[in-house]
């Protein structure tokens, strides 16, 4: 009687295609991406983001305290209100005289800005055209306006967002200008708080 023959199995020969996980591999990669940019943009929208880099306020009465030291002018510092706050303050030259010149911006808007300029240097003698075309940015006469009693000369400047400027008719010891972008009774509140203001110690 005759052994019976094993049943014939082909020897491997290594050329079996591995299991298909590239598919899933790159789907799981896709979720985790995706799940990941969720949280990024999650974390953004709930951490506070500085809109603007808002400038250090500047301490005018001791800016004033200098110039008066310096010259003995006796220039004012208004008392604008807390809406107001002073971003600039210099000592320097403005149509040839020494000038003193402080920047004010709105703490709500600070596109708002309005400067307010003065000098001694003139005595009560008028003040030079270099100087008024210096501070009213050669502005063209704008006719007349009556603070609480004081009469001011208006100017326009020729520009594509035209500045208004504010010189008082009357001509005191110290020859002053405010100036501005924007709604021309934001100068008015300066120029009233100007006049209100008594000279500087």
């Amino acid at each position: 009687m005759s052994a019976r023959r094993a049943p014939f199995r082909p020897l491997a020969t290594g050329t079996e295609k591995p299991p298909k996980h590239g598919a899933g591999g790159m789907r799981s990669m896709f979720i985790s991406m995706i799940v990941l940019l969720g949280i990024i943009l999650l974390w953004q929208a709930l951490t506070p983001q500085a809109s603007k880099v808002e400038q250090p306020a500047v301490d005018v009465k001791a800016s004033a305290r200098g110039v008066i030291n310096e010259t003995s002018w006796p220039i004012r510092v208004p008392n604008l209100g807390p809406e107001w706050r002073a971003t600039t303050a210099r000592f320097d030259k403005r149509g040839g005289v020494k000038t003193w010149e402080v920047g004010y911006v709105r703490t709500d808007d600070d596109s708002v800005f309005v400067s307010l300029a003065q000098t001694g240097a003139f005595g009560k003698e008028k003040v030079s055209d270099d100087w008024e075309r210096e501070v009213t940015k050669n502005g063209g006469s704008n006719g007349d306006i009556t603070i609480n009693g004081t009469t001011w000369h208006t100017f326009i400047a020729p520009e594509k967002n035209p500045r208004t400027a504010l010189l008082p008719a009357t001509q005191g010891p110290v020859a002053v200008s405010v100036t501005g972008l924007g709604d021309k009774k934001n100068l008015l509140h300066v120029a009233k708080a100007w006049q209100d203001a008594q000279p500087a110690q």
